[in-house]
């Protein structure tokens, strides 16, 4: 359990410094095999879909990503990018984004890591996106009675589907 809380704390410490930066950057991609346990702490990977102020670049998506594209020559309000299992609702559905889409995926992660199973399901990424956008996975203290409530809360208020309901900032999300 303490190792699983270093990790999700190293996590919110690399969101922060991100979100922190003058402009701020949004990963946006956030999932397990992009956080990378080091010598020196957690290192934060994969910024192809990374969101600055002004236009974004991305690398190659993974197998896992998909790219919807719902208006041509739109290049970032109304397009998907990213891995749908970790993806926030504004993102799923092609919304402006900020720091706390981020918060949402660490949430998923974190999700994973107290209970063992993603929160969000699907046999194909459309029906995950439907998952992530309509469904509220079961409260992790419910498929984890052991879990400290107070990690059950703040993984359910990171899972919030609107933005306005979860942590305002990953130092607050650390900080809890």
């Amino acid at each position: 359990a303490d190792h699983k809380l270093h990790l999700a704390t190293g996590i919110a410490n690399a969101m922060a410094y991100l979100h922190g930066m003058n402009p701020p950057i949004i990963h946006r991609d956030l999932k397990p095999q992009n956080a990378f346990l080091g010598p020196e702490g957690i290192k934060l990977g994969d910024f192809g879909l990374a969101k600055v102020t002004g236009p974004t670049s991305r690398n190659d998506l993974a197998d896992d990503d998909m790219t919807l594209d719902y208006s041509a020559g739109v290049t970032q309000e109304g397009q998907i990018l990213g891995t749908p299992a970790y993806m926030s609702p504004e993102q799923a559905e092609g919304k402006p984004v900020d720091g706390r889409t981020d918060i949402f995926s660490l949430g998923v992660i974190l999700y994973e890591l107290a209970t063992g199973v993603r929160p969000f399901k699907g046999d194909t990424p459309i029906s995950t996106i439907t998952s992530v956008l309509r469904e509220d996975p079961p409260p992790p203290n419910e498929l984890k009675p052991g879990l400290p409530r107070y990690l059950g809360r703040i993984i359910s208020r990171c899972l919030e589907k609107s933005p306005d309901r979860r942590y305002q900032t990953s130092l607050d999300l650390r900080n809890d």
